[in-house]
């Protein structure tokens, strides 16, 4: 569990990173800059420190001549994160569509605020949840660990008492993983 809360982190670090990189190119391409100019700029300029690092190497690609669709294309397939791709394929789809890409770059910002706000809701509205299986699965392991302390004589001695801790031991492990997989089926 805690390397999944890791990773999720992680992944709105990064998705914030874009978002707050990609205001920056949309009100940039507001003002009428065309999008390999502005691409080129938000890699060096002010916003290089949230710059995604598919967006330098889009920008690198058309400094040395590759055209805007193919350079956005290889952003897309290349990209280190759902926020990046989804910006890269707004992008892309604004320039073949002829649309206008500061509404593509907008529109998806607003989808990945939206999906950060979801996820986060998702998390809380399954705490308890995730609370209430971690104790199922501690508390028969833990109430055993402290009636064999207690009471050595509860715990069965020879192979049948052996078969009933090995079986109660794989009931609870197959307890977790069910409710691992119910767990993760909702986020």
């Amino acid at each position: 569990m805690p390397t999944a809360l890791l990773r999720e982190r992680c992944s709105h670090r990064e998705d914030r990173r874009v978002i707050e990189w990609a205001q920056h190119l949309s009100s940039a391409l507001r003002a009428g800059r065309p999008v390999p100019e502005e691409l080129a700029e938000s890699i060096t300029g002010s916003a290089q420190s949230v710059a995604p690092d598919g967006a330098g190497r889009a920008a690198a690609d058309l400094a040395r001549g590759r055209g805007v669709r193919e350079s956005l294309d290889a952003w897309h397939r290349r990209a280190g994160s759902d926020g990046e791709r989804l910006i890269a394929v707004a992008l892309l789809v604004a320039l073949e569509r002829g649309a206008d890409p500061v509404v593509a770059v907008d529109s998806a910002v607003h989808g990945l605020q939206d999906d950060i706000a979801l996820r986060s809701r998702l998390r809380v509205l399954t705490a308890q949840a995730r609370a209430s299986a971690a104790v199922l699965v501690a508390l028969p392991v833990a109430f055993g660990g402290l009636a064999s302390l207690l009471r050595g004589e509860m715990i069965y001695r020879g192979p049948t008492g052996a078969i009933i801790i090995t079986v109660g031991l794989l009931l609870d492990l197959a307890g977790f993983a069910w409710m691992r997989r119910l767990r993760r089926r909702l986020t």
